[in-house]
């Protein structure tokens, strides 16, 4: 049994995909991730789900999306033990996303959420319910038991995006003395990421837990339903007195990159003035364009619309970059775990 702990730090990823060349590359995408948690002394990271799709493109992305699936399935070993390596390295619990696990008996796939705790051991939660691209596309199938997780800060559970919005497996983990639910999500456009956030929050105020959300962003157009990504990582809690006021701890800006057109909705100032900002400079970049094309020269006045459109596009860049929500979170009267053993609810 370890001291109590009144507070624990939260990292939740807001996850930006793109190609990579190697696995090494990947590699280093994650670990300086994971560093950064560890260095704001955080208790727990969040990747989201299928952020792991990344490794398609290592492969012939042009072969049926099956075979790709099965391929991505075999990089499972080399995930563990990386993700295993990094958890223990930086002394940190690590819920890595979920990544197509393929069981070698019945030669079924499934998509996994594995945990890592700061000693290197793991345990894993399946996805129970499936969404149609899942079963119809990627023949994925679906677990059927929900596990609780026992960490040095308490019990947690895991609801692959889907699974939250099913009320039964907040419920029974709420029962099982859950009181941080992990939610790892991989949605495409607004309504999908909505229907996860809401069903979270639903979930945090009936179960009176917190929930967190990780969300991937970003675009690999040659990879069937990963082609677009929108979403929205947060600290969700129970709506009552001692929480956020609107049951928000805290929430990442909202952003979705299309072909490197970048739309930001976070329902505030900032992004309706980041909004209008791009297209002003996009208005300048494109009249340097007009003025060149008809060979004249541009005035002053062109030109700094010009500088303000390059300016726009790295800062865009940035705003699109990986995004990481660091936030304390009070535990309250929360019971603590002795390890890192898992248990299956029927």
């Amino acid at each position: 049994m370890t001291d109590d702990i009144e507070r624990i730090r939260v990292a939740s990823l807001q996850y930006f995909i793109r190609p990579v060349q190697t696995f090494e590359q990947f590699h280093d995408q994650v670990s300086a991730l994971v560093e950064t948690a560890a260095d704001y002394d955080c208790h727990i990271m969040v990747f989201p789900e299928y952020f792991t799709v990344q490794l398609l493109t290592l492969g012939n992305v042009k072969r049926p999306i099956r075979e790709q699936i099965i391929d991505l399935a075999g990089q499972v070993p080399r995930f563990v033990e990386m993700m295993a390596a990094l958890a223990k390295s930086n002394n940190i619990y690590v819920v890595a996303g979920t990544i197509p696990v393929l069981d070698a008996k019945s030669g079924k796939i499934y998509n996994d959420s594995y945990i890592f705790a700061p000693s290197g051991e793991y345990g894993v939660q399946g996805k129970i319910h499936m969404t149609r691209f899942e079963t119809e596309d990627w023949k994925i199938s679906p677990s059927t038991r929900l596990r609780i997780f026992d960490t040095s800060f308490g019990k947690i559970a895991i609801a692959i995006c889907y699974d939250v919005e099913f009320p039964e497996i907040a419920r029974v983990a709420a029962r099982a003395g859950v009181h941080v639910m992990v939610v790892p999500s991989c949605t495409d456009d607004r309504q999908g990421m909505l229907r996860v956030r809401y069903c979270a929050q639903a979930r945090a105020i009936e179960n009176q837990m917190y929930v967190i959300t990780s969300h991937t962003v970003g675009s690999i157009p040659a990879v069937p339903a990963v082609s677009l990504n929108y979403g929205q990582a947060a600290i969700l809690t129970p709506s009552d007195f001692q929480f956020s006021r609107d049951g928000v701890l805290a929430a990442t800006a909202l952003v979705i990159l299309l072909w490197a057109v970048v739309q930001t909705s976070a329902g505030g100032a900032v992004a309706w003035a980041l909004g209008l900002f791009v297209l002003a400079a996009l208005g300048g970049f494109f009249l340097v364009s007009f003025h060149i094309r008809k060979k004249r020269l541009p005035s002053p006045v062109v030109v700094i619309h010009a500088l303000v459109a390059v300016a726009a596009f790295l800062l865009l860049l940035a705003v699109t970059s990986i995004g990481m929500l660091v936030v304390q979170v009070p535990l309250h009267d929360f019971q603590q775990g002795s390890g890192t053993s898992a248990r299956q609810i029927p």
